[in-house]
């Protein structure tokens, strides 16, 4: 920001002062989030249009989240569940990301379904949306990744109810995981605030999960109904395995003790601290993004074209 910066002071000020003219968020009548700034959404001549533009502050943004604005997350299913899942590419995927953010496994996967069909992918797994659009790609492989690890949402400061702390954000494992994938891995996620995470899961069960700190920034630690704070180093690594059966250090006491009465973590023990060593390239990136499509659509029951396998990009380690 223009803050963090020390720059563009006075254009600062401008953006700030329009920003505060701007309405709230509101619930219409019709229990959805108010596009207009009148409620005449439910007259609108088409109530199933592939913009939903006034959805921004629940995704890509944070200021409506499921845990800190409950109601307007609900105005926001409410306003999805009137304009459609199908739609073209781009708008597809950006409805894939809000479902996903509202951690709804089966809804998400149906519709990454119907961006993976024939209709709106072609053989080379670019967009369908004539010619082309990048922005379903981009938009369906972010959606992917928010299936499996979310951390938009910021920790509110204790001391007051209002107030964020800055670069402390909340990583929840597994958020919308569906049934089409029982068991699975992914390694390499970026988190907000400065981590990298890698996450195995079988039978839709937390197997194990990898959180390196590249920056030195606390986090709270989220899987299912569990939550656990931790504050790690710059280059600490902590690994769980199951339900958070730490191996590298030790748990908060009270979240320990809350847990352990419960029989949901195990005595935890030592293990050298492992230090991030390189970040993966762009390159190695696209492989992942391509190999990790590849085997979407063949969990999702489609016909692979041969010749994908042919392709250096996907076939090099």
């Amino acid at each position: 920001s223009a803050a963090i910066l020390d720059t563009d002071a006075e254009f600062s000020k401008r953006v700030a002062a329009a920003r505060d003219q701007l309405p709230p968020d509101r619930i219409g009548a019709a229990g959805q989030l108010q596009e207009w700034h009148e409620d005449w959404d439910a007259s609108a001549p088409d109530r199933a249009h592939r913009h939903v533009s006034h959805l921004y502050a629940f995704y890509p943004s944070n200021q409506i989240t499921l845990r800190r604005t409950p109601e307007l997350a609900a105005a926001v299913r409410n306003s999805l569940e009137t304009r459609g899942d199908i739609s073209t590419g781009w708008a597809i995927a950006w409805r894939l990301n809000l479902w996903a953010r509202l951690q709804e496994g089966e809804r998400t996967h149906r519709i990454l379904r119907a961006l993976l069909s024939p209709q709106r992918t072609y053989p080379n797994l670019f967009d369908a949306h004539p010619p082309f659009q990048i922005d379903g790609n981009l938009g369906g492989s972010a959606a992917i990744a928010e299936m499996l690890l979310q951390s938009h949402e910021p920790v509110v400061d204790q001391g007051s109810a209002s107030q964020l702390t800055d670069l402390h954000f909340q990583m929840q494992l597994l958020p919308a995981l569906p049934s089409a994938w029982p068991s699975g891995s992914v390694r390499g996620l970026r988190a907000r605030g400065g981590f990298e995470v890698d996450i195995e899961w079988r039978e839709g069960k937390l197997v194990s999960a990898t959180i390196r700190s590249l920056l030195g920034n606390p986090v709270l630690l989220r899987h299912a109904n569990h939550a656990m704070q931790l504050n790690l180093m710059r280059g600490e690594t902590f690994i769980c395995d199951g339900i958070y059966k730490d191996r590298t250090k030790q748990p908060d006491i009270k979240t320990y003790r809350s847990l352990r009465a419960r029989g949901e973590m195990n005595e935890p023990t030592t293990q050298s601290v492992l230090l991030y060593l390189a970040q993966i390239s762009s390159n190695l990136l696209m492989r992942i993004a391509f190999e990790s499509t590849l085997k979407l659509q063949q969990t999702a029951g489609f016909t692979l074209h041969d010749h994908f396998t042919t392709l250096p990009l996907l076939t090099e380690p």
